[in-house]
């Protein structure tokens, strides 16, 4: 197991405060919360009735699902590793983005409901397009106060990203 944890130089989680900043105003979390409406709605019809009905019930299991969904992302945690050559994002939003990708480091600090973190955002350099399936390129990732934001910068400058602080 200790090969999954070589080459590590920083970990940290996302702060909730900054998913959930962007995340309560979103389409997605519009139509999760129709769909738990819906699903409060219809699920005491469907069980006073006993209902037989295979429709009623796949509608119930889909609007279950969604809620499952919707409370997987609002509670969910995002965990970012730094590693020698890549940034990985694992959890909720999974990516990574090589050192060598990334032309430009913008750090702003933010606040949602009196938490701090920090947001950095990544200016990519153009990829070649290719045929075979390439895993989601990260472009923005939060640092939450604590963490120590000096050395990340550090090791971003070290492998040749100019960093621009806001």
């Amino acid at each position: 197991m200790s090969f999954l944890l070589k080459n590590r130089l920083m970990i940290w989680r996302e702060p909730n405060a900054y998913r959930r900043k962007f995340f309560s105003f979103s389409a997605l979390t519009k139509i999760y919360g129709l769909n738990a409406i819906g699903l409060l709605i219809i699920s005491p019809a469907v069980i006073r009735h006993n209902s037989q009905h295979p429709i009623a019930i796949l509608f119930l299991l889909y609007l279950f699902l969604c809620l499952v969904v919707f409370l997987g992302q609002w509670f969910g945690t995002t965990v970012i590793q730094v590693k020698e050559n890549v940034i990985w994002k694992s959890g909720n939003s999974s990516g990574r983005c090589y050192f060598t990708n990334i032309k430009n480091c913008n750090v702003n600090s933010d606040f949602y409901k009196g938490t701090r973190f920090f947001v950095l955002k990544f200016d990519l350099k153009e990829q070649n397009k290719s045929l075979f399936f390439k895993p989601k390129q990260i472009s923005e990732i939060a640092m939450p106060e604590n963490v120590n934001l000096e050395k990340f910068l550090q090791i971003l400058q070290e492998k040749g990203v100019n960093v621009i602080e806001g």
